[in-house]
């Protein structure tokens, strides 16, 4: 087999690949919304049942929280990225609470402070770059 040859292979393998770790971010992304909903109707169901003073309130995230668990998420997002009702969903989905408009500004914000990318309609983070030469931040 020629070089050529080869490497077509290889890319053509990588696509395959690529198309397969999608799917399966879907399937695993569907997964975690079925665990949070069996998950959210046990709570209720207990709710019903315990005295009000033992019952769990929704977490809501205080406002020094939104950008550090904005930034969980987008990390676990990968290349996939979020945008704002992803956001808002998939931190529900982990029994946070989320403004669609606090997390709509601060995405914007990330982004105009360089922190985040936006391509098509999601935002990413920024690939960090390696150090040339084996050179280190500290130096």
């Amino acid at each position: 087999m020629t070089p050529k040859a080869q490497l077509q292979e290889l890319f053509d393998l990588r696509e395959e690949v690529k198309a397969q770790i999608e799917g399966l971010s879907h399937e695993l992304k569907g997964i975690e919304r079925g665990i949070a909903r069996v998950q959210s109707k046990m709570e209720a169901t207990s709710a019903a049942v315990e005295p009000k003073a033992h019952r769990k309130k929704a977490t809501k995230k205080r406002r020094g929280d939104v950008k550090a668990s904005l930034l969980r998420l987008l990390e676990g997002a990968g290349t996939t990225g979020l945008n704002a009702a992803g956001a808002v969903q998939l931190a529900a989905d982990q029994g946070w609470t989320l403004n669609r408009g606090t997390v709509s500004s601060l995405l914007s914000k990330l982004k105009e402070d360089g922190a985040l990318v936006y391509e098509g309609d999601r935002y990413k983070l920024k690939p960090k770059v390696a150090p040339l030469n084996g050179a280190t931040a500290a130096s």
